[in-house]
């Protein structure tokens, strides 16, 4: 159940976590070392820009927008770190850029 969000944003978020998860086996990497930076660095591979959200693609701003929530949470469950003070958040045209 999703308070606010259409099912189709929440099945896109739910679809580009599962291909995030899928590239963090693949390329041998622990959910405990999950940050901005490997979120980054899965976002520039070009299979998550096509993959994501069915045969459609996923908009640039709806694959971060997942992968924020997914660090929230992660980060509310003591999954992962903190973020460090001055983190500076992605900047993109849909998503805002502000530090922490």
């Amino acid at each position: 159940m999703s308070v606010g969000y259409a099912s189709s944003t929440v099945d896109g978020y739910v679809a580009c976590i599962g291909e995030f998860g899928l590239w963090l086996s693949r390329s041998r990497l622990d959910i405990d070392g999950i940050d901005e930076d490997v979120v980054t660095d899965f976002s520039m591979t070009p299979a998550p820009m096509q993959e994501c959200g069915g045969g459609d693609g996923v908009k640039y701003c709806n694959l971060r927008a997942s992968l924020e929530h997914l660090l929230v949470v992660l980060r509310f469950k003591s999954v992962i770190a903190e973020r460090s003070p001055g983190t500076t958040r992605w900047t993109r045209s849909c998503v805002a850029s502000t530090t922490i």
